[in-house]
């Protein structure tokens, strides 16, 4: 009987400890400040990529001039050829560092969905992201979601569930970028 109080007390414990835990208060920078933004969505094997719903980038830019971030996005298209063959983060990121202006912060946003199950009338996808930010020269920081996302017609594909998703993607990516402007340059 003891000892299962006292489980129960740490497991309380342990929960309120775990509630004490915050996350980065959005910072809003006193000056406007440009970042590059590239967008990806990996089609399905060797289909390559294509830019993201137009419903994305707006959510995105939003959770960006919220923070006084000046979004230029980076056009996907130079870098196609590449980014079909190579899917890595760290690869990708290198050359949007490359493509963007000097002393620019960077994001790169990696989008990809993909048909999971019919679940109660209802199509079920699984949508992932990737986010990268950071400044040149420095380590950049990450985020990687995986959420499933559910659409009520079967025409609707990938970039209907991407829209659908765009809220959740641009509230990680404002999060991740409250990391990187709070952390000392």
């Amino acid at each position: 009987m003891r000892r299962g109080l006292w489980l129960a007390g740490a497991w309380a414990a342990m929960w309120l400890a775990a509630g004490c835990i915050q996350r980065v208060p959005e910072v809003r920078l006193a000056e406007p400040r440009p970042i590059s933004v590239l967008y990806v969505v990996d089609g399905a094997r060797e289909a390559g990529v294509q830019g993201p719903p137009v419903e994305l980038k707006a959510a995105v830019e939003a959770a960006l001039s919220r923070r006084n971030l000046q979004p230029r996005e980076v056009p996907l298209q130079p870098l196609e050829a590449g980014f079909g063959r190579v899917r890595e983060s760290g690869k990708r990121f290198a050359e949007l560092a490359r493509q963007a202006g000097a002393g620019e912060l960077l994001l790169l946003v990696e989008l990809d969905a993909e048909f999971f199950s019919h679940l109660q009338g209802r199509y079920r996808w699984q949508a992932r992201a990737r986010l990268t930010a950071g400044r040149p020269g420095a380590e950049p920081a990450a985020d990687a979601l995986d959420f499933p996302v559910y659409v009520n017609f079967d025409h609707e594909q990938a970039q209907a569930v991407l829209a659908t998703a765009a809220p959740t993607v641009a509230d990680r990516a404002g999060a991740l970028l409250d990391q990187v402007l709070s952390a000392a340059p």
